[in-house]
């Protein structure tokens, strides 16, 4: 039986740490050794020189530490000191550890802290949840979404960030905040959704949700409150829009069919949880999409007779002034190509939304400069 410990720093709430490194790969500084960052091999976790090899009909590999990219800045977190995370799950009276495709690897004991609030909520499984924040010069942003994660009263969480090589002060905060964050990497990349695919590289968990910088947790007991032991292939719930115009503490989502995604984005991936399994099948985002590739992936998954679940709670509160926002035309163009590929017998529909989605941008571009935009949200919603 090994031991699962709770980590205490400034900072952190009760999550869950194995330590799979020993003392030997450590340096004087508790980081991993540099020559021994990528042969690090154990079985009986499926970890092959530090790597979890995909396997047949599976799309992507499982990276514990990335190679160095171009313009490397820094890496760190508790991953590099030797500690990892894994799903929890009761059976047969014992906890064991599993990983995120559901394997069972070895029996563990849970910190007594841990056993006592989960026992009293009849909990009998604690699926890993990684959180993967996107950041690029945004250090106030950034700090307040790191809080929110790490105060997620559900007690198994892993946090993943992703800075594209910040020189504004970012990476001091998340050094500040080191003992709690899994891993991280800055480093120059191609984009969001590159970005975003680094996270899906590196996640640990059953789910996957992308919480960039800027945005955050609606409540300190959303995990807690979301049925993570489910069978689904994506879960999802509702959002408030944070803005500086009419759509201020506006609340959106709802359940939504496939043909809700003919011509747009209906749901925020605020307030997805994907499931790592499903990237597993399909892939990850293609990054030819400059906006729309998390709409284009789930077209592609809701194509491959893959499930969703809506939750009806605020998950997130989602910060409107990023990237999309100000891409309006462009946005409309790849939604436009999309809609072509995934509803192929509804190409003359599909032209005549581009076109007057289009006409509706001009408009709204118009109306922005006039001063007179808030009268148009104020229409539409």
């Amino acid at each position: 039986m090994k031991q699962i410990s709770i980590l205490d720093s400034n900072y952190s709430t009760t999550k869950l740490c194995y330590k799979f490194l020993s003392d030997n790969y450590l340096d004087e500084s508790g980081k991993i050794k540099e020559n021994l960052k990528f042969s690090v091999t154990i079985p009986e976790l499926n970890i092959i020189n530090s790597k979890i090899s995909k396997k047949e009909n599976e799309e992507i590999d499982t990276y514990i530490f990335f190679p160095e990219g171009e313009n490397r800045r820094g890496e760190g977190g508790l991953r590099t000191k030797g500690y990892i995370k894994f799903s929890y799950k009761y059976e047969n009276g014992k906890w064991w550890a599993i990983d995120f495709r559901g394997n069972k690897l070895f029996e563990v004991n849970l910190p007594k802290k841990v056993l006592k609030d989960i026992e009293r909520k009849k909990i009998r499984e604690l699926p890993l949840v990684t959180i993967v924040t996107v950041v690029l010069n945004n250090k106030e942003g950034l700090e307040k979404t790191i809080k929110s994660v790490i105060n997620q009263t559900y007690p198994n969480v892993e946090h993943i960030v992703i800075d594209g090589g910040s020189t504004d002060g970012t990476l001091d905060i998340i050094k500040k905040y080191e003992n709690c964050i899994d891993y991280w990497v800055s480093e120059k990349d191609k984009g969001i959704y590159d970005a975003m695919n680094k996270g899906i590289d590196v996640a640990s968990g059953k789910w996957i949700n992308f919480m960039n910088a800027g945005d955050k947790f609606h409540n300190d007991s959303v995990l807690m409150k979301i049925n993570l032991s489910d069978s689904y292939d994506l879960i999802y719930g509702k959002v408030i829009l944070i803005s500086n115009d009419a759509y201020n503490g506006k609340v959106i989502g709802r359940k939504v069919k496939k043909d809700d995604f003919f011509f747009k984005m209906p749901i925020c991936h605020q307030a997805i949880f994907h499931k790592k399994d499903a990237f597993e099948k399909i892939g990850k985002y293609n990054t030819s999409y400059k906006i729309s590739a998390d709409h284009e992936w789930i077209l592609r998954l809701l194509s491959n007779n893959c499930s969703m679940k809506f939750y009806d709670l605020i998950v997130a509160e989602y910060l409107m002034d990023g990237f999309s926002e100000n891409k309006l035309l462009l946005s409309k163009r790849e939604k436009f190509l999309i809609s072509k590929i995934y509803f192929s017998n509804s190409n003359l529909k599909a032209s005549y939304l581009y076109i007057m989605s289009v006409f509706k941008s001009i408009g709204v571009k118009l109306l922005k400069k006039l001063g007179l935009l808030k009268y148009y949200r104020f229409l539409k919603s």
